[in-house]
């Protein structure tokens, strides 16, 4: 039987009144429910999970989002690891714009040994050595090669640049080795056992760039667009060498300020990813030494000397495919990003050096 208007009136005010109450068992309640609706957000990213209902176009805030792309990509591979042979790429931009595409490589490496593998570069602007090792501790480490890209522009980063992945940015990626290690070895982040602010970050992030088409009542997609330089954009020489005289006036000066923390980042990296069984490639990454010429010998001598060290002491992989990829001017777009000619040389390049570890059997430790 209905009741009548006056009763329904009074239900709906004491169900708002409820709201209103400031009775403390009241708002202990209303915080714990809070407090599990957060947990339960938190689970659904750090799980990978939310890669089953949003897919990867839908998720990126604009087609060069990598730090979207990487984050949905760990994710995924949570969920559904591959069932070949793996072989991830970490590092910055330099390694985003490495090869052609995963395909590409995977295709070299096929031609040079035989084996079938599933390539996929996990690169993103700026990424630091923080980043690739919450990126690291959350790959499937089975059957899996882990290419670590090393030149001195991921050195420069400073500790805030590592540290900001410890609470989820800019990667969607939770990680208790990068949190314990900062906290053991420098004291700080010892009680951040969340990264619900990066998660609020991003939201907030790809609601405000996505504004427009959320107003015309669609979900913003959009597909990743992995290069962003290629022959149309390559500077000229006269721009090269402006580059050159930068860099040793504004980065060398971070390079030397921030190398120690970088270095002993990176060897954590090594660790945890020796560790959790991954074939580990420290890689040197590419420089147009036709235009720097010896003006970055001390600095790239002092991290060339770093991944000798750690292969030596941790059994891992020192890798430089540069003599055999013969690259030259035009293959680059500035003093470290490939173009397409390049990129093709480097792949080529790479998947000849990776036959002897694959050949050999992931997992294998002798350098």
């Amino acid at each position: 039987m209905r009741r009548p208007a006056k009763q329904r009136s009074a239900a709906r005010r004491s169900f708002a009144a409820g709201f209103r109450n400031a009775h403390p068992l009241v708002l202990v309640a209303a915080a714990g429910l809070l407090v599990l609706f957060l947990l339960g957000v938190q689970s659904f990213v750090t799980s990978g999970a939310y890669t089953r209902a949003i897919s990867e176009d839908e998720l990126l805030r604009r087609s060069s989002d990598d730090w979207g792309r990487v984050s949905w990509q760990v994710g995924h591979l949570k969920q559904s690891p591959p069932r070949l042979p793996a072989v991830y790429l970490l590092g910055g931009s330099t390694t985003r714009e490495l090869i052609t595409s995963d395909a590409a490589l995977a295709a070299a490496i096929r031609q040079a040994t035989g084996i079938q593998v599933y390539v996929n570069d996990l690169a993103s602007m700026n990424q630091s050595f923080g980043q690739s090792l919450a990126i690291a501790a959350n790959l499937p480490p089975r059957d899996a090669v882990l290419i670590i890209g090393v030149n001195q522009a991921r050195f420069t980063a400073s500790p805030g640049d590592n540290e900001d992945q410890i609470v989820g940015r800019p990667l969607l990626l939770q990680s208790a080795d990068l949190r314990t290690y900062v906290a053991d070895a420098y004291g700080r982040y010892k009680y951040a056992f969340t990264i619900l602010p990066g998660i609020m970050s991003y939201i907030v992030s790809w609601a405000h760039e996505g504004a427009d088409e959320l107003r015309a009542g669609h979900i913003p997609t959009h597909v990743f667009d992995t290069h962003r330089y290629s022959l149309r954009t390559q500077l000229p020489l006269k721009r090269k060498e402006l580059l050159v005289q930068k860099w040793l006036r504004t980065r060398a000066p971070k390079f030397t300020k921030h190398y120690d923390y970088n270095a002993a980042m990176l060897e954590e990296l090594v660790r945890v990813a020796k560790r959790r069984g991954f074939t580990v490639v420290l890689l040197d990454l590419p420089l147009n030494e036709t235009v720097i010429g010896d003006r970055f010998k001390d600095v790239v001598d002092r991290y060339r000397a770093l991944c000798l060290r750690l292969a030596a002491q941790y059994g891992v992989i020192s890798m430089d495919p540069l003599p055999r990829a013969r690259l030259t001017n035009g293959d680059f777009q500035d003093l470290t990003h490939l173009v397409e000619p390049g990129r093709v040389k480097f792949e080529h390049a790479l998947a000849a050096e990776l036959a002897g570890v694959l050949t050999a059997g992931i997992g294998a430790t002798t350098p």
